[in-house]
């Protein structure tokens, strides 16, 4: 049994198709849609095999990845965002692959207008995946994942790189990045018991020496950190200038100006998220909290909601 779990704002047309198409291939479709409520109800009225959840936009989808694995009965997930599309290879295939003894599978996911091919974990069965809630990091595996064939990919239908959309981006970064900093260490393909607690033994060793320097000790290793993903982007779009530019060049510079913003804030807000939990320290780690800690933002600003979320919760701890 597997559910389709697909993250939407304001593309109905984009999600009514795509309803369309696995809806014979999954054992349901929950949808997390952010849409203005008019847009909200057009969907549920368009595609009433659905079950579709309302929650105010926060800047990004995956503040909502662990409220969606809970809304999915079933134990095998199959993620879609709203400007993607399974291949017809994947979707024939999908309950044979579910019944393989593997729990991860990695897929590629190829973007329509740049070409450029990433691989990312789609496909899993829920008690072996943990979302991170970090920007750009989504999942981790806790089994080392298999990667699939390419004829198994998902299409991503991407808009072209606004500096608007790269700048949001830069903002929640800053908002979240001792946290960033911390899952970037212990980032890998999947993470074994072992291996956890040799990253952890990394991190307090880097955090000890830099946090003697108090705050200035933060700011640099931020600074290191961003230089170093900075050069790890450069290596990974080194074939497609206009990615390198927009996201290597631009989005550090955008982070690193944004961070020195409320500085103070932002480290004691990103060091509580690494510290509870980003889902816990925001209020959605299940639904249910998400209902009540967010029924004030109504606003269709993302960026703004979630700026308001993070002071509000800080108040809280």
């Amino acid at each position: 049994m597997i559910s389709a779990l697909i993250f939407s704002m304001n593309r109905v047309e984009n999600v009514v198709k795509l309803s369309e198409k696995i809806k014979d291939y999954v054992d349901e479709i929950v949808i997390i849609d952010s849409s203005d409520k008019e847009k909200f109800e057009e969907m549920k009225n368009r595609i009433p095999y659905a079950k579709i959840y309302w929650l105010p936009p926060l800047g990004m989808a995956d503040f909502y990845y662990k409220i969606g694995l809970e809304l999915c009965k079933n134990e095998w997930i199959l993620h879609l965002d709203d400007d993607e599309e399974p291949s017809d290879e994947l979707l024939k295939d999908l309950k044979l692959l579910i019944g393989s003894d593997h729990k991860v599978y990695s897929i590629w996911r190829i973007s329509k207008s740049s070409k450029m091919c990433q691989r990312i974990f789609r496909l899993f069965h829920k008690k072996y995946i943990v979302p991170s809630g970090v920007i750009h990091l989504t999942w981790f595996s806790k089994v080392k994942p298999v990667l699939l064939d390419r004829k198994y990919h998902i299409v991503h239908y991407e808009e072209d790189v606004k500096i608007e959309k790269i700048k949001n981006y830069a903002i929640i970064d800053s908002w979240q990045f001792c946290c960033k900093i911390c899952f970037l260490i212990l980032e890998t393909e999947y993470y074994t018991l072992s291996k956890l607690l040799n990253s952890i033994r990394k991190i307090g060793k880097i955090i000890s020496y830099k946090s003697k320097l108090g705050k200035f000790g933060w700011f640099l290793l931020s600074l290191e950190f961003n230089i170093f993903i900075s050069l790890y982007r450069v290596k990974l779009y080194f074939n497609n200038f206009k990615y390198l530019f927009y996201y290597s060049i631009l989005y550090s510079i955008f982070f690193q100006i944004y961070l020195l913003k409320d500085f103070s804030k932002k480290l004691e807000a990103s060091l509580k998220m690494w510290d509870k939990g980003v889902f816990e320290f925001l209020g959605v780690d299940s639904y249910e909290n998400a209902l009540k800690n967010l029924e004030e933002l109504n606003s269709i600003n993302g960026l703004e909601n979630f700026v308001k979320l993070v002071k509000k919760r800080l108040r809280n701890f």
